[in-house]
């Protein structure tokens, strides 16, 4: 066994193929185009995600116009999981807004058209990793209908990019939000995507073994 495979880390009992994350990204969202589905299926398998545990979203723009299109979207409790696997860490500041002060000292000006936010991490090892994230001030972040804010986006970013220096490399690059707010009917979904890998597998069964003989009196 070579040291590359030994250090390899094992996948979760809990880890989806491919096929099942594709299986519940098309019950999940019939409407977004196949190689958007593609994708995230793929990240899904790659990082060990699942769509129905507010890992993983689809989340269309423009929905029904020419201009339509769909975004591949991540929890940041998604983040927070495959960082962790990398090393144990602790909050040592924040998530909070950034004072004057401190945007002065750390970004060489304040930004008065941009909320910033500060989030300091502190791994097992003592080391620190400050991250620093905003959010435009005035325009509204999405699911804010559903109590989302600018200001819990700007802390999302900040915490991101702390969690990028902690483990570069381990993250995959796409947009982070709070799946709190993420426009998705949980247990529905869940409920349509258990059927959804009940009825494939019993395709899968009868290309394999041939339809089940028909009971005698049916």
């Amino acid at each position: 066994m070579t040291l590359e495979k030994r250090l390899q880390p094992k996948p979760p009992a809990s880890a989806m193929t491919r096929e099942q994350a594709m299986y519940l990204l098309t019950t999940i969202y019939p409407k977004a185009p196949v190689p958007e589905r593609i994708k995230a299926a793929i990240v899904c398998a790659q990082y060990h995600l699942n769509p129905l545990m507010r890992q993983l979203y689809l989340i269309p723009f423009n929905e029904g116009t020419p201009k339509e299109t769909w975004v591949m979207v991540l929890g940041i409790k998604a983040i927070r999981q495959i960082a962790g696997r990398d090393r144990k860490y602790t909050y040592k500041d924040g998530p909070r807004v950034m004072t004057e002060a401190e945007q002065k000292s750390i970004l060489g000006q304040a930004e008065p058209d941009r909320i910033w936010s500060i989030t300091v991490l502190k791994d097992s090892d003592g080391n620190e990793y400050p991250g620093y994230g905003f959010w435009p001030r005035g325009v509204a972040a999405y699911g804010q209908d559903k109590g989302n804010s600018s200001i819990n986006m700007a802390f999302i970013r900040s915490e991101r990019n702390a969690l990028d220096k902690m483990s570069p490399g381990a993250l995959p690059d796409i947009e982070v939000s709070d799946e709190t707010y993420a426009a998705i009917n949980v247990p529905e979904a869940l409920a349509r995507g258990e059927k959804e890998v009940i009825r494939q597998g019993e395709i899968d069964i009868d290309e394999l073994f041939g339809p089940a003989p028909e009971q005698e009196g049916r």
